[in-house]
């Protein structure tokens, strides 16, 4: 055991340290659940009885303003996903490239144009 690096003994921890203690469990030696429980099943989803034929169920009162908040939000994503503009984000910027480009072209021929103009005229 002597021959074992700093970091193995760290590792390994020492015998009676809080590391290798058993701590004590809350409500006796099984902890909280010292009895396995098991739903018998009965037929029952979440807690209501079965219907008989042609018995409706009674809505909660949560029911219709959740309906109705999905079915909203449905209605607003389909709408903001078909009214959208298709162009992808950066097509303003290819516009602008393209208008600032023809104009410095321009720009560029006239002074070439000048400059050829002055060259004849000096001749």
């Amino acid at each position: 055991m002597r021959n074992l690096s700093w970091m193995s003994r760290l590792m390994r921890g020492r015998p009676g340290t809080s590391s290798t203690k058993r701590l004590p469990t809350r409500g006796g030696p099984g902890g909280h659940h010292e009895e396995e429980v098991f739903n018998e099943p009965g037929g029952k989803l979440f807690g209501e009885e079965p219907l008989k034929p042609g018995e409706r169920r009674k809505w909660e009162d949560w029911e219709l303003p959740w309906y109705v908040f999905c079915a909203g939000c449905a209605f607003f994503a389909y709408s903001a996903i078909f009214v959208r503009d298709n162009a992808p984000w950066n097509a303003w910027a290819e516009e602008e490239v393209r208008i600032r480009h023809a104009k410095r072209a321009a720009d560029y021929k006239a002074r070439l144009a000048a400059e050829a103009a002055e060259a004849e005229a000096s001749d």
